[in-house]
Formats: structure tokens, C-alpha cells, sequence
């Protein structure tokens, strides 16, 4: 899996994740205390989140980390 693959995948299972829990980008964006810009560049593929802001997303979605950035595919 390339890198823009893997950000693609990321930015696929983030929209999943909020919109899932009833979020949308300017609400996600707010409730994390981030730019909307921010989570847009992140849902786009364009940015990916350093490890503190993974932790805040994931507490914010009830989730594990791993459930947004683990490749799904066998390397």
C-alpha cells in the first residue's frame, strides 16, 4: 500500500467515524478544537493527524485508534 493509499484510507474511515456518531466536519472540527480546515485537509487525504490529535479523535469517536488508521489490506 502506497502512502497516498493509506491517507485515502484514513480519510475514508474518519468521515465514517463522525459522521457516524452524528458529526459533521464543522461540528467534528469544533467539538476537537481544530479548524474546519484542518479536519477537511485531513477528510481529503491531503493532511494526516500527528498522534495527539489521533488520541482526541478517537476519545471524541468512542473508538480505537486502530480502527482509523489500521490497513485493512495484508502487506
Amino acid at each position: 500500500m502506497t502512502e497516498q493509499e493509506w491517507r485515502r484510507d484514513f480519510a475514508f474511515k474518519l468521515r465514517k467515524a463522525y459522521k457516524n456518531r452524528g458529526y459533521d466536519q464543522k461540528s467534528f472540527a469544533e467539538a476537537l478544537g481544530v479548524n474546519e480546515m484542518t479536519i477537511s485537509r485531513y477528510r481529503t487525504g491531503k493532511r494526516v493527524p500527528d498522534i495527539i490529535s489521533l488520541i482526541n479523535m478517537a476519545a471524541l469517536l468512542e473508538c480505537d485508534i486502530n480502527e482509523l488508521i489500521t490497513v485493512d489490506e495484508i502487506i
